[in-house]
C-alpha cells in the first residue's frame, strides 16, 4: 500500500512515534506499507520553523535521511 505521510504524520512518525494513534502506527510499520512524503511537506516544516511553531534538534536534511533509513520514506 502507497502512503502519502502529511507533515504532522511525517513528524510524528520520525520524531515522536507514541503520539500516532496505535492502528496509524502499525500501518505505518508494517511491510506491506510504501511510506512517501511531499517536497510540500518539508516546505512546510520550514516555514513552521521559521514561524518558531515548531523546534527540530536536527536539520531538516538530516530529518529527512534518518527517516529513509529508519522507515524507509
Amino acid at each position: 500500500m502507497n502512503l502519502i505521510l502529511d507533515t504532522h504524520t511525517f513528524l510524528w512518525q520520525s520524531i515522536e512515534p507514541e503520539s500516532l494513534p496505535k492502528t496509524t502506527f502499525r500501518i505505518l510499520e508494517s511491510k506491506e506499507s510504501s511510506l512517501w512524503v511531499s517536497t510540500a511537506t518539508l516546505w512546510e516544516i520550514g516555514i513552521l520553523i521559521s514561524l518558531k511553531r515548531i523546534e527540530l534538534k536536527i536539520t531538516i536534511s538530516k530529518l529527512v535521511e534518518q527517516s529513509s533509513l529508519d522507515a524507509g520514506i
